[in-house]
């Protein structure tokens, strides 16, 4: 009997490579929605991780900044009011020390709330260096409203949750207890500070205190000194060192890093004595100030300002990374998701090809979805155990699956072992990629690039316009 039209239409869509291909895409576009949903997971995961472990921080101590010591001394200021009366009012004059110099301590351990998990530090910091008083003649202010024995001798701190001591500073041999709070907040926003007057002389005065502190994951320093050295050193052994300096020098191993920071007061945006909002370090709105020693209008204007953000101009310090964040590295191999649908789908249609067996779009489909299986088991086995043991049991668990399939359905033995060594290749380099993180895009590069020379090679003699009639 002759072949009917439906049945010819129905042989041509089966063995047509035009339609498979068009087929195949459309499959691959339907799995960007599963992928992507396993991609939101991953952010929503990391997110609620980042809540639990602030919740951690805060109730320890978060990240601290720390800006020590400077000054701070009032000076009377005068306005006319709306009615032209003369009011008094108060400004601060801003010192910072000659030379800084920092040395401390991390003593790090790791916290857990269910699943989560954070670092903490305990901090050591032995701080001391010098001050120079002279009379500022250049802010033009006028000598007899500067109140220097009002002086307030300052030390901000970001988190005073996290002081673990009574802070005792030796100045000029002399010792003064610390109470909390600062009177001004232009280069902290927070601390503690002790009254110690100020004597104009040309004598360099010395300080020294010790400061003991609770932290987490990240400890920043101001460099306020004209020089400031600060120098680093713990047993945690992943470090990254972050803000505007890196360290002169540092070392890192298996037993924990040291590290070195010099800079200069030229290096940042801000001197060494200045009054009222001219700079501020804290605060990226900060309005001027009318700081002049005699009657001034209120409305007389008052030139630009410098500002200085805390977390970006001039601070630096050391991040204390998680070795197995498992929402980093899920996100990367996730963006790999594609990719590896797009080999095992070609994989499967070069088989037709070649071997003349046919795949249903549903078993496509089936192959695709344990493909996604792999990223979504990696982060539930990731959030327990090391990642690079989840890796292997994921990607083994699904190569596996689909190798099994693979043979169930097309019961081709040698098609099964190639199928699986290809998944294994694959599974394979991606693991290598992620472990190079400077050279992924080289490799991932040459890893397409021979691909795509196998694929050439292996099809090199295939008559795609006469497919369906090769025996």
């Amino acid at each position: 009997m002759e072949t009917s039209i439906t049945q010819r239409f129905g042989n041509f869509i089966r063995t047509s490579a035009t339609i498979k291909i068009i087929t195949i895409a459309i499959l691959i576009l339907i799995l960007l929605i599963p992928i992507s949903f396993v991609s939101d997971l991953v952010d929503e995961r990391d997110a609620r991780s980042q809540s639990v472990i602030s919740e951690i921080n805060q109730l320890w101590g978060d990240t601290q900044y720390i800006s020590a010591p400077y000054f701070i001394v009032p000076i009377k200021t005068f306005f006319k009011d709306e009615k032209g009366a003369v009011n008094e009012g108060r400004d601060y004059l801003y010192i910072l020390p000659e030379n800084l110099k920092i040395d401390g301590n991390l003593d790090t351990q790791k916290r857990y709330r269910g699943i989560y998990e954070s670092v903490l530090y305990s901090t050591h910091l032995k701080i001391n260096g010098t001050f120079n008083f002279f009379l500022p003649t250049t802010l033009g202010i006028d000598a007899n409203n500067i109140l220097w024995n009002e002086a307030s001798f300052s030390i901000g701190i970001s988190d005073m949750k996290g002081i673990k001591n009574s802070v005792k500073v030796n100045f000029d041999a002399k010792e003064y207890s610390c109470n909390s709070g600062v009177i001004a907040t232009n280069i902290s926003s927070s601390g503690i500070q002790a009254p110690i007057p100020i004597v104009l002389d040309n004598i360099t005065h010395t300080f020294s205190f010790d400061l003991l502190l609770n932290g987490s994951q990240s400890l920043y320093f101001t460099p306020i000194g004209k020089k400031t050295d600060v120098n680093l050193h713990s047993k945690y052994s992943t470090p990254s060192f972050d803000g505007s300096f890196l360290p002169t020098s540092r070392e890192i191993n298996e037993n924990g890093f040291s590290a070195k920071w010099s800079v200069l007061h030229l290096n940042r945006n801000y001197p060494q004595i200045w009054v009222g909002n001219n700079y501020s370090l804290v605060n990226l709105n900060a309005e001027p100030a009318v700081y002049e020693g005699t009657v001034v209008d209120a409305n007389m204007p008052v030139s630009a300002t410098t500002t200085v953000n805390q977390n970006d101009a001039s601070t630096f310090g050391v991040k204390l990374l998680i070795a197995n964040d498992i929402y980093q590295k899920s996100t990367r191999v996730v963006k790999y998701g594609l990719m590896f649908v797009l080999f095992t789908f070609f994989a499967f249609f070069f088989s037709e090809i070649i071997t003349k067996n046919r795949f249903h779009p549903i078993q496509y489909l089936f192959v695709g979805f344990a493909t996604i299986v792999f990223y979504l088991l990696l982060l539930a086995l990731g959030e327990h155990l090391n990642f690079n043991l989840s890796y292997i049991i994921s990607a083994f668990a699904v190569t596996i699956l689909v190798t099994l399939y693979t043979q169930a359905v097309i019961k081709n033995r040698y098609f099964t072992i190639t199928l699986f060594g290809m998944l294994l290749i694959l599974y394979s380099y991606m693991y290598m990629v992620l472990q190079l993180e400077d050279y992924a895009l080289l490799m991932g590069a040459i890893g397409l690039l021979a691909v795509l020379a196998i694929v050439m090679y292996i099809t090199r003699k295939i008559d795609w316009y006469n497919i369906a009639n090769e025996e």
